[in-house]
């Protein structure tokens, strides 16, 4: 996973029409919770090497924060590539194979 900056993500999305789908996790560095989805999602990246997945700190994103009323942390963005659709918003991190099944069907 790779860590990106606000502005970069608000760009990807910007382009979005342009680029495949792609999720973002969005943490902050002391959550505990956090280390644990990206555990999990360093398993799901080996897995689906096709998935774009990036890391984005909450701590300095207020405007994604605003944009996507982001109701708690670890969450992912997962977003839909090609389509103008809102993202869908995973909260649960429940397993492995659950983040699995929910971003291969968005990538796929």
């Amino acid at each position: 996973m790779r860590e990106v900056s606000e502005q970069e993500v608000l760009s990807l999305i910007e382009q979005i029409e342009l680029g495949k789908p792609f999720g973002v996790l969005m943490y902050t560095p002391l959550c505990g919770t956090c280390k644990a989805a990206m555990r999990m999602l360093h398993v799901v990246e080996a897995m689906l090497p096709e998935a774009e997945l990036l890391q984005l700190n909450m701590n300095f994103s207020p405007r994604m924060v605003a944009r996507y009323q982001v109701r708690s942390i670890p969450g992912l963005l997962l977003f839909y590539g090609n389509r103008r659709v809102e993202p869908l918003q995973v909260y649960e991190m429940r397993s492995v194979e659950h983040l699995f099944n929910i971003i291969k069907d968005v990538i796929r």
